[in-house]
């Protein structure tokens, strides 16, 4: 190359990163359709009852990356073409400067746009992990052990249990309750449950205060009605209409009035997946099958304190076999929240801090790139703003211009990841849905999630658009 030349590069026009418009299009409609098949295919690989396919998965990746790439390589030239061919728009305030600007910032650093972009999605898409598997975790948590103390055993020996408990602990309230059961089994004939042999029920006075127990309002039922309150996996299998009317045991006929999955918990009866509620009086001449003390201490409880009440409890529910070892059976009876969450705390906790960290780093490596080409550009193409100003372009408004161009340099890679970001956490949703809190709270966790990105990459692109008035004035 000519010294000349060399000399004034940085001033040549670009030239068209692909020069047949017919080719440009193709490409562009290639990489479209071929991230939204790998979408589509994704969200098949993730149903209730079959396992995802890793091959598949990993050849959606793949594909998503290619079509990342080529969307970024292509979308510019149909933002400046659009721009051109529109004379309104061309010539409106600074348009023509800002499409120009973007686009040669674009073919300057297309692969590394493109590489941002894929660093954004993965960023989303690692946010949005995280929260599924915290609100797994939560909604497990809720499931399994929703009050601090929760003891199935013989009412006999509740006094003892609380005895021991208030020997470190404060106890606010305790509450003991019968669950009785309904040998006509309407509902495990209705799901096929061989293993059960009489359903279980609770009055309605007791329903109504476990409810209040965890922040939740209370229901009402009119004679001769019942509430069927059952573990989210039978929100969509089971014939709800095939029970509208039953049957007890003691010969009193009742009619749903409501079928219930949030908020239901495992610890009101073990096993069953599902509880019978029904008027105080319908439970006359039932016979009691569980009898259970709960407690709410101030402080919270601890794995200690779980081991303390089953090591109380074991001699009523282990026994020595022929062998010589203690086997115990019913330990599960007895639920410290504490214990529950030291048993789960770690496997997510460490599952969840990988996916922030990971989204942490990705973010930090977006915003540090970004930044630095724009405060390279800030000084490399400072004469572009110097013929700007000798024009007459005023200091207000050429700042309102920088403000664009880097506005748009910074929302392009962005778009893009948004989109993906929304497919995969709803496809994702249709397999972690039984264990989440609700069917719709995969959308508060993604807006949580993008509005904690885009306050950190806001505040990249305000420390960026200062520090590139600063150099372009100076």
């Amino acid at each position: 190359m000519k010294v000349y030349d060399l000399l004034y590069f940085e001033r040549q026009n670009e030239k068209n990163m692909i020069k047949h418009k017919n080719i440009r299009n193709i490409g562009f409609i290639i990489s479209l359709a071929l991230g939204i098949y790998a979408i589509c295919l994704f969200d098949g690989e993730f149903h209730i009852g079959t396992e995802p396919n890793m091959g598949t998965i990993f050849l959606c990746i793949g594909m998503l990356a290619v079509s990342i790439y080529g969307v970024t390589f292509t979308l510019a030239d149909f933002i400046l073409n659009f721009v051109l061919k529109n004379k309104r728009l061309k010539y409106t305030s600074d348009n023509l400067f800002v499409a120009r600007t973007f686009r040669s910032k674009v073919k300057t650093m297309s692969f590394t746009l493109g590489t941002l972009t894929l660093l954004i999605t993965l960023t989303l898409v690692s946010l949005n992990m995280s929260s599924l598997f915290k609100g797994m975790f939560d909604y497990q948590i809720e499931l399994a052990a929703p009050y601090d103390i929760n003891i199935n055993d013989d009412k006999a020996k509740f006094s003892e249990y609380v005895n021991l408990v208030d020997e470190d602990y404060t106890i606010l309230e305790t509450f003991e309750y019968d669950a009785y059961v309904d040998s006509v089994n309407n509902i495990l004939n209705l799901i096929g449950d061989t293993w059960r042999t009489s359903d279980l029920v609770i009055p309605l006075s007791s329903y109504n205060k476990l409810l209040e127990m965890r922040g939740m309002d209370p229901i009402s039922l009119d004679e001769g009605e019942y509430l069927l309150h059952a573990s989210r996996e039978y929100k969509d299998t089971l014939d709800v209409d095939s029970i509208e009317n039953i049957t007890l045991a003691n010969g009193i006929n009742l009619h749903l009035k409501e079928f219930r999955t949030e908020g239901y918990t495992s610890s009101w009866a073990y096993g069953y997946g599902y509880i019978i509620v029904v008027p105080d009086d319908a439970v006359t001449g039932l016979s009691v099958g569980e009898s259970h003390l709960i407690i709410d201490t101030e402080e919270d409880t601890t794995e200690e304190l779980g081991n303390e009440l089953v090591a109380f409890a074991s001699p009523d529910f282990c026994e020595e076999n022929e062998y010589g070892y203690q086997v115990c059976y019913s330990l599960s009876n007895i639920v410290v929240r504490g214990q529950e969450e030291a048993n789960n705390n770690g496997f997510m906790t460490i599952t969840s801090f990988v996916f922030y960290y990971v989204a942490f780093i990705f973010t930090a490596v977006v915003g540090t790139i970004l930044a630095i080409q724009s405060l390279s550009d800030s000084t490399k193409y400072k004469y572009r703003y110097i013929v700007l100003r000798k024009l007459g372009v005023r200091d207000k408004q050429l700042f309102k211009t920088v403000r664009k161009q880097l506005l748009l340099f910074f929302l392009f890679p962005l778009v893009y990841p948004i989109i993906v970001s929304i497919c995969t956490i709803t496809s994702l949703n249709d397999l972690f849905k039984l264990i989440l809190a609700n069917d719709t709270i995969y959308l508060v966790y993604f807006f949580s999630n993008l509005i904690l990105f885009l306050m950190i990459y806001a505040i990249c692109f305000m420390a960026t658009y200062f520090g590139f008035k600063k150099n372009i004035m100076e």
